[in-house]
């Protein structure tokens, strides 16, 4: 008869080894998971340097600490403001006017002058000073290029904000009597929205493997995935020009600038990826900036294809700025690129008020 402790132990023995190999598996892939971590280290000192001289980080970014909300991400307080010195001495200044929006204060049009709304988050009220925004700068352009007409544009970024946000703001748009609208939006629908209001909650499982690096190296997020949120942003551009011109105003948008790559700094390189697995790519597991950029220029390409179908005025603006030089993180940009965004807009602008004069 056979020995009962021997019987027992024969009958653990698979067990065993099935948690000892379960065991030694997991160890493998830990230690894997570490290897591709540690190979794409960046120099801490260099991301915390770059960080502390963006005006958009956690730090400083829009007046954190200082009262210049009403409501965060919503709307600003009238006549607030805030002032930050960057490392380099010089002071970044936001003045809210009395509507609550960094821009000159304005009331009731005058009669035969032009006036320009531009729409968006802080890609529209980024600037150093309120006479920096592009839409100051490309207000200052059209009123050389058109001496003899009033022309205003105004700027009415809210910082935060999304493509969803201005279109459920018609009424106030039309109640400052635009003859035209200009936005920029795209950053905070596709790193924003979709992961708070829909991705995490229908993808938990995979959003938890797609934190692992290991899991990004062997299995990269394909940004195709993500046709449906290109057309919802898309959806929400049209529906803002339809809007629009059935009250007789001019729009035009444009696709979206980040940094290329190709152009960055070792170090820039570092903080991009740094800050694109911190945030903006997070949700959908986005470990290095090549992945999320490789998004945007999806959601670009898509954009052009689909506003192209509508005869919707489209600034090419992921063309025309790309060297990283003109960044500070993978979206809002140095005054270079913000006279080159300024610059994008012009021509488009300036064909509608020539087609008004003709």
């Amino acid at each position: 008869m056979e020995n009962r402790p021997d019987a027992i132990a024969e009958k653990i023995r698979p067990v065993v080894k099935g948690v000892a190999g379960f065991l030694y598996a997991l160890l493998i892939l830990l230690l894997l998971e570490l290897l591709v971590r540690v190979s794409g280290t960046h120099d801490a000192d260099s991301i915390l340097s770059l960080a502390e001289k963006n005006v958009f980080s956690a730090t400083v970014r829009e007046g954190s600490g200082q009262n210049l909300w009403k409501t965060k991400w919503v709307e600003y307080r009238p006549g607030s403001s805030m002032e930050v010195t960057l490392p380099n001495g010089d002071v970044y200044a936001i003045k809210i006017n009395n509507k609550g929006f960094r821009t000159k204060n304005f009331d009731k049009k005058l009669e035969g002058a032009i006036r320009i709304l531009a729409i968006g988050a802080s890609t529209t009220i980024q600037g150093i000073g309120n006479d920096k925004t592009y839409p100051a700068i490309l207000e200052k352009s059209l009123q050389a290029e058109f001496p003899d007409q009033s022309i205003e544009v105004l700027n009415l970024g809210i910082s935060g904000t999304r493509s969803d946000y201005w279109l459920g703001r018609m009424d106030v748009l039309l109640s400052f009597e635009p003859d035209m609208v200009i936005q920029y939006n795209a950053i905070n629908d596709l790193s924003q929205r979709y992961y708070y209001d829909q991705y995490y909650q229908q993808h938990y499982w995979l959003s938890l493997l797609r934190s692992s690096d290991l899991y990004q190296l062997i299995f990269p997020t394909n940004p195709d995935e993500f046709s449906d949120l290109y057309a919802e942003v898309i959806g929400n551009l049209v529906a803002m020009h339809d809007a629009l011109e059935a009250n007789s105003v001019a729009y035009a948008t444009a696709s979206f600038a980040t940094p290329s790559p190709n152009s960055a700094s070792s170090n820039f390189k570092g903080y991009l990826d740094y800050t694109t697995a911190l945030q903006w790519g997070r949700w959908a597991g986005y470990r290095e900036y090549q992945g999320f950029y490789n998004m945007i220029q999806a959601y670009n390409g898509a954009l052009v294809d689909g506003l192209s179908q509508h005869n919707i005025a489209v600034v090419l603006l992921h063309e025309k700025i790309t060297d990283a030089s003109d960044f500070v993180d993978v979206c809002h940009m140095k005054q270079s690129g913000i006279e080159k965004q300024a610059a994008a807009f012009l021509p488009v602008v300036s064909q509608y008020i020539r087609s008004r004069n003709e």
